[in-house]
């Protein structure tokens, strides 16, 4: 572990589960012209011997391996991470560098299409040219991180942790729209977490998800990692719980919010982009951050039959995630 822990950079871990809205808040911080964005860098990054879903008795003993892979993360540079549009303007970096080192991320895109593959060995420079009068905040945005979440805030309780969750109607819907069109793969559920004390629970076992729907399936994934990061989150870290709907119905009040929390002053640059998506139209873009948010919000409601939210409320209704949503299934 890193025992000199005040020399670490600050850091803001955002995390959720898929479709649950968290590159849409991931961007809002990016638009600060103090944070350093790192887009899902734990997809490119591994670890042989850090496991992606701990079991109950390795909590302990993984602690300092959580420590040392969130320093491979800060670390890491790679083109999928550094990549994500629009960008906006940093206070460390320039005009100058700015367009270099986005015509950089261009040549780096073209390469990869040429390929047929990522290019992942080239790192993109970071490119600072200035000390900012407030000091650099890391943004690090994960859809893969809930196993680990109570690890990382273990290793780091003074870490800002903002743990985004989205109606499971909201998610199912996505989800299957997603699957539909190609893309997003089909829900699958992994033995780790299946042995999951979650799981174990509710008697869900391989043979058991083997005559699920993709419906189904999803929801169970979402119940059990959900409620896992929930119980098994440390006490005294700094862990924020936010729910999608709250930061649609008033993005700027929540943002200032979360900003407030994490240290970090409202700025003019993260109003004109929410102000953006709140005067833009609706849009079929599947992964856009630029939307209305009173859109997606309730968009479930009309593609979900009644027997599948039906489906969706019997399965999370009576999970710690569920019960943030209790009595809005037929609003």
């Amino acid at each position: 572990m890193n025992e000199n822990r005040s020399s670490a950079p600050a850091l803001v871990f955002i995390v959720g589960s898929g479709r649950s809205g968290t590159t849409w808040l991931a961007r809002i911080f990016d638009s600060h012209p103090n944070t350093f964005y790192l887009h899902e860098p734990d997809l490119v990054v591994y670890s042989s011997e850090f496991p992606v879903i701990p079991s109950p008795d390795e909590l302990t003993t993984s602690i300092p391996m959580a420590e040392d892979f969130l320093q491979q993360l800060l670390r890491s540079r790679p083109l999928k991470s550094v990549a994500s549009r629009p960008t906006f303007d940093k206070a460390y970096r320039n005009g100058l560098a700015k367009l270099v080192r986005e015509g950089l991320i261009g040549a780096l895109r073209g390469t990869e299409q040429l390929a047929g593959r990522r290019v992942e060995a080239i790192p993109v420079p970071d490119m600072i040219t200035s000390t900012p009068a407030q000091p650099i905040s890391f943004v690090l945005k994960s859809v893969t991180a809930l196993g680990r979440l109570p690890l990382y805030a273990a290793a780091r309780p003074d870490m800002p942790i903002i743990h985004i969750l989205r109606h499971p109607c909201g998610v199912a819907a996505s989800a299957l729209r997603g699957i539909k069109s190609g893309k997003m793969p089909k829900s699958k559920v992994f033995k780790r977490v299946l042995a999951l004390p979650p799981a174990k629970r509710r008697g869900l076992d391989e043979e058991a998800l083997q005559s699920l729907s993709p419906l189904q399936t999803r929801m169970w994934s979402w119940v059990i990692l959900n409620e896992w990061a929930m119980e098994q989150k440390p006490p005294n870290c700094h862990w924020h719980t936010l729910r999608y709907e709250d930061l649609c119905a008033a993005p700027i009040e929540e943002s200032k919010k979360l900003f407030a929390a994490c240290g970090l002053s409202w700025q003019k640059q993260t109003e004109d982009f929410l102000q953006q998506g709140m005067q833009a139209g609706n849009t079929d873009e599947y992964f856009s951050v630029i939307r209305n948010p009173s859109e997606p919000m309730n968009r479930w409601r009309k593609e979900l039959s009644a027997q599948e939210i039906d489906e969706v409320a019997a399965i999370t209704a009576d999970s710690l995630p569920g019960k943030l949503y209790a009595d809005t299934f037929n609003a």
